[in-house]
């Protein structure tokens, strides 16, 4: 009768462990880095269209097509451009120049739909952007500096694995569009935030484990 409590008791355990790892297995996490390149929509002749990114991602399924998506990305940034500028009572003609290199932290949700191994997805969301490094060359004076941006993120994209069901290869499109202002208008004043925020076009591609 002992021996039958013991057994009765390792059935019960190992039947209890396979119920958590088919939970596991329906709500999984995703853990990856990823690679690529940026680019501003609105560049002039004399930006550089093309900056290097490099990223961490964060994955949790709550559910098999939904998921909560948590990122952070090394990006730069460069703007050149021309602007009059009120100063001391005259208008100032200036040449200026923006470069920064900024660590952007979305916080995404993440859509997943498709049969078979290949999935597609939309995600949008929020992002925090901090400038680590920054030139601002040829601006007023009196220009205010922020090296806080903050906004919002769309993007699209393909997942598939390459290894078992396990490891993934993941490309993405998305768009960050600041919401705070990093070019100085013409006369000094607030023009809206889409004229004088950053805008960034991205491009990816990243591998991803499944836990």
């Amino acid at each position: 009768m002992k021996h039958l409590f013991v057994l009765l008791f390792l059935v019960i355990s190992i039947n209890t462990i396979g119920q958590e790892t088919k939970i596991k297995t329906k709500h999984p996490i995703y853990i990856g880095i990823e690679t690529g390149f940026s680019a501003s929509p609105n560049f002039s002749e004399n930006d550089k269209m093309l900056h290097d990114l490099f990223g961490l991602t964060f994955n949790y399924f709550y559910t098999e097509s939904r998921s909560i998506k948590i990122k952070v990305k090394y990006m730069s940034v460069e703007k050149n451009a021309s602007s009059y500028y009120l100063e001391y009572g005259y208008y100032q003609n200036y040449d200026f120049s923006y470069k920064a290199d900024f660590i952007v932290i979305p916080a995404l949700y993440k859509w997943q739909f498709g049969k078979g191994n290949v999935k597609g997805f939309v995600q949008g969301g929020i992002y925090l952007g901090l400038e680590i490094d920054s030139e601002y060359e040829g601006y007023p004076m009196n220009y205010s500096k922020n090296p806080i941006d903050f906004g919002f993120s769309l993007g699209t994209g393909l997942q598939f694995p390459i290894i078992s069901d396990k490891l993934y290869v993941n490309s993405e499109i998305e768009v960050y569009q600041g919401l705070f202002s990093r070019i100085p208008d013409s006369d000094g004043s607030e023009q809206s935030f889409f004229e004088e925020a950053l805008t960034n076009l991205t491009f990816s591609i990243g591998l991803s484990y499944k836990f």
